[in-house]
């Protein structure tokens, strides 16, 4: 690759760094699995890159429960054909994408092409589906994009001010969410799924001072 990549260990910590590079700092990284225990940290450090996590799938969906944390530049992109249930911490990273589809790449110098979510065209397809947020709180620096076959599910606070971009094939997209805010675009697409924001005893705050 364009880019060397370098992993350290501390403790239940990796971090992972790319070196600079004439095209920017880029890295696909192909995983026999996406899993990450709830103990666990994955630390993206490097500033501005972009880390393109794969998986070719096992037959079940990835479940990332561990820390997503990195620098407040790098773009975070998850793919799992299987699947992605994404519900642990994510923290300090400007933006991330979350997919069930092959995004077509296949070199980190490709991978510019993820640097910013909404400008590369993923059609949605297939069955799998994603869950992302659990419980927890999610601070983007910049842009949320959420790309799935099947349903999609979103719980926890979700901000991310860059703008936030959800699609699913056919599949409803179900939020238990209790704030989805966004001083950028909201676009919701479902196929023909349906959307249902619930939010029990509370209210549904959905925030944008974009368009919606």
């Amino acid at each position: 690759t364009p880019s060397s990549v370098d992993f350290s260990k501390t403790g239940s910590t990796v971090t992972i760094e790319v070196s600079s590079h004439a095209s920017g700092r880029k890295a696909v990284l192909d995983w026999s699995s996406l899993d990450i225990a709830a103990s666990e940290t994955l630390d993206f450090a490097s500033s501005g890159a972009i880390y393109l996590n794969k998986s070719a799938g096992d037959g079940s969906a990835a479940v990332i429960a561990g820390t997503i944390t990195g620098h407040s530049l790098a773009t975070v992109v998850f793919i799992d054909p299987d699947g992605v249930s994404l519900t642990g911490t994510v923290d300090s990273i400007r933006n991330l994408l979350v997919s069930t589809i092959d995004l077509g790449i296949t070199s980190a110098t490709d991978a510019a092409l993820v640097a910013d979510p909404d400008t590369y065209s993923i059609d949605p397809a297939g069955t799998s589906t994603v869950s992302i947020g659990g419980s927890s709180a999610y601070t983007l620096g910049n842009k949320l994009r959420v790309v799935s076959g099947g349903a999609i599910t979103i719980g926890g606070d979700i901000t991310a001010d860059g703008g936030i971009k959800i699609s699913s094939n056919d599949g409803a997209l179900d939020s238990t969410t209790n704030r989805i805010s966004t001083t950028g675009t909201l676009t919701i697409s479902t196929g023909s799924g349906n959307i249902d924001i619930d939010t029990s005893a509370g209210t549904a705050d959905v925030t944008s001072t974009g368009s919606i």
